[in-house]
């Protein structure tokens, strides 16, 4: 029970952060791309897309199968942030 509140606050602070910081450029974005690794990493960020979405903020979740892509994905830019960065 302990683990799953943390992955639910991890999966929030993965969302949340972002958005905070956002607000320093002037780049309007009306979706934040969040990639995440496919089964509980994506559960969880799935599931801190919905509170977000409440709250009036569109979060798209982005899910990979290997561990390669969310790294290349962010560098090139195609989406906002990773929920797992992996090192290179």
């Amino acid at each position: 029970m302990q683990r799953f509140q943390f992955l639910k606050l991890a999966a929030a602070a993965v969302i949340a952060v972002p958005l905070l910081l956002s607000g320093c450029g002037d780049k309007k974005t009306s979706e934040l791309k969040v990639g995440a690794t496919a089964g509980p990493h994506a559960a969880n960020v799935q599931k801190a897309a919905e509170v977000a979405k409440k709250q009036g903020l569109n979060v798209k979740v982005i899910e990979f199968t290997d561990y390669i892509s969310p790294n290349k994905s962010l560098e090139e830019g195609s989406r906002n942030l990773s929920a797992r960065a992996v090192p290179q």
